[in-house]
């Protein structure tokens, strides 16, 4: 069972997640701009050069393409000047968003972390019950088996009651065994 909680976190997480792909996106397609903007602007500048003595001799079509040119120009400057603001703002967004993203991680592991110390900590009070229920047990299979040594021993078979006696009645063998996995941490 997860709690709203841990739901809360997951679901940041994942608008994150989401948010950080598409300024990742947007920054992919403003970087590609800029760099057709700026091949744009190379292009242009190469067909000026080379209708430069044309227009020097102010032949009317290469003086209108030069117009033309100026234009266009301008307009990959503008896309230029545009996508790379765009770029940098979007650097600094998805920079913050990343972060946020770190942190919202974090916070789902710290909820479920939260989440499962509760669970355990429920398990608390069945536990110390448990644990006394069986603490009343062995008690009662301790006392058994003394009273058993004891009746061995009234028999007249006294090598035989204190073997019995230090060999114990396999008690602590069995809560070894049982309960090793928790006893070695």
């Amino acid at each position: 069972m997860t709690t709203k909680n841990v739901q809360d976190a997951v679901a940041e997480v994942e608008r994150l997640e989401g948010e950080a792909e598409n300024l990742a996106g947007q920054l992919a397609s403003a970087r590609r701009s800029a760099r057709d903007a700026e091949h744009e602007i190379g292009t242009i500048s190469a067909r000026r050069k080379e209708i430069g003595l044309a227009v020097f001799r102010e032949d009317p079509a290469a003086v209108e393409e030069l117009a033309e040119l100026r234009a266009r120009a301008t307009s990959a400057e503008e896309t230029l000047e545009v996508s790379v603001g765009a770029s940098e703002q979007l650097e600094r967004r998805l920079g913050e968003t990343k972060k946020a993203l770190t942190e919202a991680r974090v916070r789902v592991h710290r909820e479920k972390y939260g989440e499962l110390q509760n669970q355990s900590a429920a398990l608390d009070a069945e536990r110390d019950e448990l644990g006394k229920r069986l603490a009343e047990v062995l008690d009662r299979q301790a006392d058994l088996h003394l009273d058993m040594v004891n009746e061995v021993r009234q028999s007249g078979d006294g090598d035989e009651a204190n073997r019995m006696f230090v060999s114990g009645n396999g008690t602590r063998d069995w809560l070894e065994l049982t309960f090793a996995r928790w006893l070695l941490r």
